[in-house]
Formats: C-alpha cells, structure tokens, sequence
C-alpha cells in the first residue's frame, strides 16, 4: 500500500504535507515549525518513504559529514522531529530500524482508542514508565468499567423485582 504522494516539490505522506520550495511543513493543515536541519532530514525521509535510511546516509546528505566521523546529529534530530509530530497527533511515525537507522511510517489505522493510548505511552515515557504499565492499568480499568456495568445491570433487575 502507498500511502504517499510526490511531485517535484511537495509530498504529502499520511497527513504530513512538505513543501521543498515554501521550506513548510503540515499536519492536516496545520503548520509543524521546524528548524532548517529538520525540513531537511524530515524531507529527506518522506522522500524515500519506505526505504530504511541509515544514519550516515543522513549525515552525509545532510551535514555533508564523512561516514567516519561518529556523530550524534541525526539521532538528536530525529528526536526533535518525533516530538514534533507527536505535538500535531500525526500518523506519521519516524521508527528507528535498530542497529541501522530510521524508516518512516504511516499508521492509518490509528483511531482514537489508539490516538489516547500513545498519547498516554508518549506521557508515561516522559515519567520513566513503559508501555507493559500503561497496558496493565488500561486492563484493570476495563475490568473497573465491567464491575460498574455488571453493578448496573444487577440494580435494574433488583429493581424491576419490586
């Protein structure tokens, strides 16, 4: 499945809309403000969406820097970028391809049960939790919610017994 469309100058990619000429980027019309690096490495990804690009192949595109030179620049930019799109609700995602670099990725599917999952995941992480928490507590507040459902249903029977 392809989810992005490209002409010379704008892709638009899930709900991520660049511009390579206007240097602006958007998340369902509303604009994502990024630094000069970031267009750039966020472009670079979107145009080859898809493909798993390496960090030197960032660094060397971008910076100019020699595959030698160990470097952290991409990686901090990445970050800045997923806090970015975070920020937006985008259903585009940076994944890091471990050992490797980075792939983007749309997830279409992500309604809005997931929408408040991964903003919770993104606030949990920011407190040091994992997902395995948030999972566990999102399990117990299901069986809350079935608890007080079964207790309402038990009332309406006692109910219509008198």
């Amino acid at each position: 499945m392809n989810n992005e469309f490209r002409n010379d100058d704008v892709i638009n990619c899930g709900d991520i809309s660049i511009s390579m000429s206007s240097m602006q980027a958007y998340c369902d019309k509303v604009e994502i403000t990024l630094t000069r690096n970031e267009f750039k490495v966020f472009f670079y990804l979107l145009k080859n969406y898809g493909k798993a690009i390496t960090r030197e192949e960032l660094l060397n595109n971008i910076w100019g820097y020699d595959t030698a030179i160990e470097s952290r620049a991409a990686d901090d930019t990445v970050k800045r970028l997923r806090r970015k799109l975070n920020a937006v609700n985008s259903i585009v995602f940076i994944d890091t391809v471990w050992g490797y670099g980075f792939r983007i990725r749309v997830d279409k599917n992500l309604g809005q049960d997931d929408e408040l999952k991964h903003e919770l995941f993104i606030e949990f992480s920011k407190l040091g939790g994992n997902y395995k928490k948030i999972e566990q507590a999102e399990s117990l507040k299901n069986k809350i919610d079935k608890y007080h459902h079964d207790i309402g249903t038990i009332d309406h029977q006692l109910l219509d017994l008198y």
